[in-house]
């Protein structure tokens, strides 16, 4: 509910804000792409922080697994302890996990997980505990192979939690720079005809208006690139490392 209030007052000021200066439908119009381009990055934004906040979280849950692990053995055990001490968010997913690792027919779990899993590192625990589980731990050069393999998948968290927030830095002045041209044009409009008053007859002609329009249009297209470079739909794994360690179980 905060996250739609949020946007609908933000939505509401942009409309203020642009349709103070004219009303006339095309301006209307570009109000319409202002709007559309703040809340893609607001969109965006928010499930950006909320999956390096499940990955922070994940990361905390992991290690309290591997601390209790290298006391009891016991991958239950293990599991139902870290779940107690996590954080809300990852103590639900982790309760979720227990259940399916836990249920006398969890050899069916890991394809329905599959389908369910938050992404790729999810996944990837749950297999490793999926076959502690089927086959049991093992020890190589004296060290477990199940902590061996959640300590290589925390290294890959790790490595992703810090890639994304090095992303958002970088990417943080580019949304600005995207957005700005939309705020910008209508004052630059106003000022430049108060200067030089033969440029208004310009702004309003047809081809005055469809440079303004392909401005906005750019400025959207550039928009979506960003938001393609930044949060890209796939997230880094260690899926091959981790499944030549994982096939050792076998």
């Amino acid at each position: 509910k905060d996250i739609i209030l949020r946007r609908c007052i933000l939505s509401i000021l942009i409309v203020a804000i642009q349709l103070a200066f004219d009303v006339s439908l095309y301006w209307v119009i570009l109000t319409v792409f202002a709007v559309i381009i703040v809340n893609g990055v607001t969109e965006a934004s928010s499930n950006a922080r909320l999956r390096l906040k499940m990955l922070k979280q994940f990361e905390g849950f992991i290690n309290e697994i591997i601390f209790r692990y290298r006391y009891s053995g016991i991958l239950e055990e293990s599991l139902s302890d870290a779940i107690m001490e996590a954080d809300y968010e990852i103590g639900l997913h982790g309760n979720f996990i227990y259940e399916l690792i836990t249920k006398e027919d969890y050899e069916d779990t890991l394809e329905f997980y599959k389908a369910v899993c938050p992404n790729n590192y999810f996944l990837l625990f749950y297999s490793i505990c999926y076959l502690a589980k089927r086959n049991g731990d093992k020890l190589i050069n004296g060290k477990s192979l199940f902590v061996n393999n959640l300590n290589c998948l925390l290294s890959d968290i790790n490595f992703e939690i810090n890639r994304q927030e090095r992303i958002n830095y970088l990417f943080s002045v580019l949304f600005m720079v995207t957005i700005m041209p939309l705020f910008s044009m209508k004052p630059i409009e106003l000022w430049s005809s108060a200067n030089i008053p033969e440029l208004k007859d310009y702004f309003i002609s047809v081809e005055g208006m469809m440079i303004t329009v392909l401005l906005a249009l750019f400025s959207m297209m550039v928009l979506a690139l960003i938001n393609r470079m930044k949060y890209p739909p796939e997230v880094r794994t260690g899926k091959n490392r981790l499944a030549v360690k994982a096939a050792s179980f076998k």
